[in-house]
């Protein structure tokens, strides 16, 4: 507006010179021509008035530059008018723009958080609204396309629409997918997952590629800050979206790799706990071939074992209760990726596959949980065979009295055997289940993965990274630099307990005090009841032999413990001389322990983290607690608005009731609590539980 200003006043100036100009040269002609005083030569050229002689010429002249006059002052006014209406209608709905563009944006956000949640619903939702922002600026910028900081808007429309177009066609095939469900997943689909993979594939390249274009068109946009931010939004956008693409890209090479894709599942049995979850007492061998579940066989997981010439040393604390390690123990690192590739090892290195030459692309852990939910929805299961109806209520307990004691319990036979009769019959009925069942289904498996009651393990790294972020990998928190915090895990494990841990109620307390000189001093509880002293089952009465871990941060100072207990390990082999082989990773760990016979604790260096260990052993209706009072090793520097993480890895397949409370030092309270002491309290830990603290000086 100001700049218009300016030309119109240069113009005016320009005008009065010329016209100043005009004048001088017409009167210097008059003064240099000779008067003439006939009438004639009046008349033809000029006439008398009150100012005095007028040539004709001159008239001429000074009338044309009257009419130039009011034809140059009547463009300006017009000029004025339209500069002054463009300006206001700009002025007014500038903002309106600015809106309708962030809702685009903030919709396009939503749609992509909708579509990792699997809520198709919500993406189509999220999907309609920026279409109707879209034509809302269509409407709104159909008169400005000329001001400079809205003049790529028409660009920036095409390529939002087309944006939105790839987004709504992975939800198209995310709709599919859920609608179709498990059919899609099993031969005979006609290679239809595939294609719906390869689609959506196709359509993240493509948003990638309009997105960095966007983000240029946005950049132009930006020079006014009108849009700030928005940019650095669709540079993580477009970050996620390589990750998630390289992602997709290594699934379909894996599914579209040519022969059998192996994974082992592993069915965990929380009644005997070990440290990365249930015992692995049964395991299935899924196959796929073209992107189709081709097999699946379900098996006992000491059928491998029983075809191996390789002799590994087992952890120290399973010398007692077996001579050698194998696939039906591998799951004794916490870090349940450890775990996974122990028990690939284990299964590859048994004749049963190691003849064929399989190889395992990756393990799928899940708990019986996960199956008491599964029977919630699909209903009772008869097995005529067994005498038995089995439904989310009894289904442990009549399947471990199977396993333990039933018809299949002989030399020779599969004791395991009425998982296999069960599993094609479940797989029949995920294959029909209802619109509501299928909704409720993946509302399962989302609570599941979130409970460390379903864990995932690719060979493959970039996938292996890919399921890290979404939390589901059962890994140790490792924190990063400069963090401020405390750390804690209590890990169980089940050495001859029998089933007892299905009657097993655990609690945890931690009391943090911290300093004047920013040092953090802990007092740990971690309390066992044994609840199954009046059950029938020999194996839920016996006494819980529990192999109890506690994970702090590297280099804590243990101060004073108490309720510990220890138990002689005899070998029942001579390892050296039986030429058994020593696994790096666990000859890693076991390499770094120590005794500490005055609190009947042993001490390690696992994951990353110091581990203090002890037996904690509770017949049937009895209690006992675990004490630990230990310092972390690195002193807070103390300031207002210091900010301090606790972080609490649950074990899976073990619920405790979890209470904590940390004092601030003398002259600060947090923020969070507004008070000195900020505590926390749940029934049920989520998989990790991660706390954010603020410091703030009380004086303020």
């Amino acid at each position: 507006m100001l700049k218009f200003v300016l030309l119109v006043n240069t113009l005016v100036k320009i005008f009065r010179k010329n016209n100043s100009k005009g004048s001088n040269h017409v009167m210097a002609d008059i003064r240099q021509s000779s008067f003439r005083n006939d009438s004639k030569t009046t008349e033809r050229r000029g006439y008398f008035s009150r100012a005095g002689w007028r040539p004709k010429e001159q008239i001429i002249i000074r009338n044309r530059f009257r009419w130039l006059k009011r034809t140059v002052f009547g463009i300006i006014a017009v000029l004025f008018l339209l500069v002054g209406g463009y300006s206001a209608y700009l002025w007014v709905h500038r903002y309106e723009v600015v809106d309708s563009i962030s809702e685009i944006f903030g919709g396009l956000r939503s749609a992509g958080s909708e579509l990792t949640k699997l809520e198709t619903d919500g993406v189509s939702e999220s999907l309609a609204k920026i279409n109707s922002n879209i034509e809302i600026l269509r409407g709104l910028t159909k008169y400005l396309t000329g001001t400079p900081f809205l003049k790529q808007v028409p660009d920036a429309f095409s390529k939002v629409k087309e944006l939105v177009a790839r987004v709504d066609s992975i939800n198209k095939g995310l709709v599919e997918v859920k609608d179709n469900g498990v059919k899609l997943f099993f031969k005979d689909s006609g290679g239809r997952l595939l294609e719906i993979l390869r689609t959506t594939e196709g359509d993240l390249v493509a948003i990638r590629s309009i997105a960095a274009d966007l983000y240029e068109t946005i950049s132009r946009l930006n020079k006014g800050s009108i849009l700030e931010g928005i940019g650095p939004e669709y540079l993580s956008f477009s970050a996620s979206i390589d990750r998630v693409n390289a992602g997709l890209t290594a699934l379909i090479a894996l599914l579209e790799r040519p022969g059998e894709v192996h994974f082992a599942v592993a069915f965990e049995n929380p009644s005997e706990i070990r440290p990365s979850g249930g015992f692995n007492g049964s395991y299935a061998d899924l196959v796929l071939e073209n992107g189709e579940i081709s097999k699946i066989g379900v098996d006992d997981i000491y059928h491998p074992d029983l075809f191996t010439k390789v002799k590994v040393v087992p952890p120290i604390q399973l010398q007692t209760i077996t001579p050698g390690w194998g696939a039906r123990d591998a799951n004794w690192f916490f870090d349940f990726r450890t775990s996974a590739m122990q028990l690939m090892d284990f299964l590859e290195s048994s004749d049963i596959y190691r003849g064929q030459g399989v190889r395992f692309d990756g393990v799928v852990a899940i708990n019986v949980r996960v199956m008491e939910d599964i029977l919630r929805i699909i209903g009772d299961i008869s097995l005529p065979q067994y005498k038995l109806v089995l439904n989310s209520s009894n289904f442990l307990r009549e399947v471990q009295e199977e396993v333990e004691a039933g018809q299949d319990k002989k030399p020779g036979q599969n004791p395991k055997k009425i998982l296999s009769v069960i599993t094609p019959i479940i797989i029949e009925r995920l294959q029909n289940l209802t619109d509501i069942q299928k909704e409720e289904v993946l509302g399962l498996l989302g609570k599941r993965l979130a409970n460390k009651d379903i864990k995932l393990y690719f060979h493959d790294n970039t996938l292996e990274s890919i399921v890290l972020q979404y939390g589901v990998t059962g890994d140790v928190f490792q924190p990063p630099a400069g963090w401020n915090g405390d750390y804690l895990a209590v890990v169980n494990a089940n050495i001859a307990g029998g089933k007892s841990d299905a009657f097993i109620s655990q609690s945890i307390e931690l009391i943090s005090v911290i300093g004047l000189s920013g040092e953090v001093k802990n007092t740990l509880a971690v309390k066992r009841t044994h609840g199954g002293g009046k059950q029938k089952e020999s194996w839920y009465r016996a006494t819980n032999q529990n192999y109890l871990k506690v994970f702090t941060l590297p280099n804590v100072r243990l101060a004073d413990a108490k309720g510990g207990g220890t138990k002689v390990i005899t070998p029942k082999v001579d390892y050296k001389k039986g030429g058994y082989a020593v696994d790096a990773d666990l000859d890693a760990v076991e390499k770094t322990l120590q005794e500490i016979p005055e609190f009947k604790l042993q001490r390690y260096e696992e994951s990353g983290k110091s581990v203090f260990a002890t037996w904690i052993n509770v017949a049937a209706g009895q209690s006992k607690t675990l004490e630990l009072n230990y310092q972390n090793p690195r002193k807070l520097v103390l300031s207002d608005g210091l900010k301090y993480s606790f972080v609490l890895d649950k074990q899976s397949g073990v619920e405790s009731a979890f209470k904590y409370s940390i004092e601030a030092p003398d002259g600060f309270i947090w923020i969070e609590s507004e008070s000195a002491v900020f505590t926390y309290y749940s029934a049920s830990l989520p998989s990790r539980l991660v706390l954010e603290l603020t410091l703030r000086s009380a004086d303020i």
